[in-house]
């Protein structure tokens, strides 16, 4: 499948954006067709130019739910390559140029600078921060920065909604090589992420989401081993978030229980 510039498009996945951020990212993309997915009413100042377009959500969608909207918005206009992009994800100008070089002859139907495995214990995702020296055979790739050539949404779907956040791509990996598409980690310099700044000003939804997604996942994807597991050491896993304080984590496994998924309202 063919690329150039104007097929590839870019998905940002907007909430609570830092105004100077996004200034920085729409800069580096210019040339690239973008999306810009809001996720809340936060006002910012997006520059009217034809190679962007915002959509703007009533309510917020989470990581998934946004993306699938700008997906489904990209695939109607002709996308060969969909890359869904954090808004807190920079990189220069000559690290996208070498980015769009690897896609534009790339065998590979999923790939991305951050990727990880799942422990074959429990399932639980781990991601390797290193987007420069390359990971083999890697079993997901992190939606953080994840291009998806189109034709795989036509033959899995869509990203699945009720996680809201976290856990997205990792099931949305498994799904893809389940039916034959192969991924890859590729190495590219220069990268910045900065996620771990909103987990530090606010600890307990990150850890809600984890929790309950790790769990929604286990019982999506995993083998009946991981889950028989999962439900043995439960008293364990629960104990383990109590001595940790990690109140939104019980909170997850128990909104889990009760089959309670999307947006959590946190007071």
């Amino acid at each position: 499948m063919k690329s150039n510039k104007s097929l590839i498009f870019f998905i940002i996945i907007s909430y609570t954006t830092d105004q100077d951020k996004l200034d920085v990212q729409l800069k580096s993309l210019e040339g690239y067709s973008v999306i810009i997915i809001k996720n809340d009413a936060t006002k910012l100042h997006i520059p009217k130019k034809g190679y962007i377009k915002v959509i703007q959500n009533s309510t917020n969608l989470g990581f998934g739910g946004g993306a699938n909207v700008g997906i489904e918005y990209a695939l109607k206009h002709g996308a060969n390559w969909i890359v869904i992009l954090n808004d807190d994800i920079f990189f220069t100008k000559k690290t996208l140029s070498q980015f769009y070089t690897i896609i534009s002859s790339c065998d590979n139907t999923i790939v991305g600078p951050y990727a990880g495995f799942f422990d074959k214990y429990r399932y639980s995702s781990i991601l390797k921060t290193d987007p420069i020296k390359v990971i083999p055979k890697p079993e997901y790739i992190s939606g953080s920065f994840m291009a998806i050539r189109s034709d795989v949404f036509s033959r899995i779907g869509y990203f699945y909604e009720p996680y809201f956040l976290y856990y997205e791509d990792a099931d949305f990996c498994v799904r893809a090589r389940n039916a034959g598409f192969s991924i890859a980690h590729v190495s590219l310099p220069d990268l910045q992420h900065t996620d771990a700044e909103r987990y530090k000003r606010d600890p307990q939804p990150h850890d809600y989401y984890l929790a309950r997604n790790h769990m929604l996942f286990v019982f999506r994807q995993a083998p009946i081993s991981v889950k028989l597991h999962e439900l043995i050491r439960l008293p364990k896993t629960l104990f383990e978030h109590y001595r940790m304080y990690r109140t939104g984590a019980i909170q997850g496994i128990a909104d889990f229980s009760l089959q309670h998924f999307g947006k959590k309202t946190f007071v």
